[in-house]
């Protein structure tokens, strides 16, 4: 490339090497991304986070997280997600779980809360062995309502350029 790495490439380069879970090289393209473009976009720290959190660098996610702006509801599904990682990985897990369970239920269209994100209220904090389960239920939901998400929104692009094409 004659001018270098655009921020576009780099952040192009993070999300493949996420994919690949090769999380050392997304980490390092998604930094550069956010260097070359230090107005990068939400979803370039995101991606950043999330290898962050994958090779266990958790007060760096924690302090690139801190930087996205929580008023995107298109985005509070994934930060409560990332956040409920983080927790997780600290072996908080009653906090990973109400973030789990905030994801879910945000990235739900409906709402109505699914019947297996039991009341957090009733686990009593010492049982770690339970606390362990719910997490994994709720970590799994917010994952399922996510991808929806995320296909809904990639059918309706495609969509909505298959009417542009048409016309």
């Amino acid at each position: 490339m004659a001018g270098g790495p655009t921020a576009r490439v780099s952040q192009s380069l993070g999300r493949i090497y996420l994919q690949q879970q090769d999380y050392q090289a997304a980490q390092a393209a998604f930094s550069e991304a956010i260097d070359l473009n230090p107005n990068a976009s939400p979803r370039i720290k995101m991606g950043l986070v999330q290898a962050s959190i994958e090779n266990n660098e958790l007060q760096e996610a924690m302090e690139t997280l801190r930087q996205v702006p929580r008023s995107n509801k298109q985005l509070a599904p994934k930060i409560h997600q990332l956040w409920g990682d983080i927790y997780q990985r600290q072996g908080l897990l009653q906090e990973a779980a109400e973030e789990y369970q905030a994801a879910a239920l945000l990235a739900s269209e409906s709402t109505e809360v699914p019947e297996d994100l039991v009341d957090l209220e009733e686990i009593e904090s010492e049982d770690e062995e339970k606390w362990t389960e719910v997490v994994a239920s709720y970590q799994a939901e917010a994952q399922e309502q996510l991808t929806a998400v995320q296909n809904r929104r990639r059918e309706n692009r495609q969509a909505r350029q298959e009417r542009w094409v048409s016309k």
